[in-house]
């Protein structure tokens, strides 16, 4: 049989042993603790990020949208200038035929009053 000394003995040990876990516990909550505001600071950094990214990717879009616009709008006037360029080469092809067909008249002219 087990005497009183060895039972208060055992029971002085298992307090020491549920003391000793019971530091050990709280150290681990404590670790638990920093670890979840590391974790909990990283997720307001990855959402703050995200936030960011999300900024700049509505700003990209927008500035696609008008990118598009602009070159779409400069294309447009490529066109103009082309089709005004042509105009203006027919236009100055006419004129330079007209005056080579002035020069040959004028020189008919000339020629009949040279003859006369």
């Amino acid at each position: 049989m087990t005497t009183i000394d060895e039972l208060s003995a055992l029971v002085e040990s298992n307090a020491r042993s549920i003391q000793a876990l019971s530091q050990e516990w709280r150290a681990a909550a404590e670790v638990n603790r920093v670890d979840m505001a590391a974790v909990n600071q990283r997720m307001t950094n990855i959402e703050a990020t995200l936030e960011r990214t999300e900024r700049i990717q509505e700003n990209n879009s927008v500035q696609l949208a008008e990118l598009t616009t602009s070159v779409a709008e400069t294309n447009q006037r490529i066109q103009v200038l082309i089709e005004e360029s042509r105009d203006t080469r027919n236009w100055l092809r006419a004129a330079q035929e007209n005056i080579q067909t002035l020069f040959s008249e004028i020189r008919e002219i000339w020629n009949r009053i040279n003859a006369a």
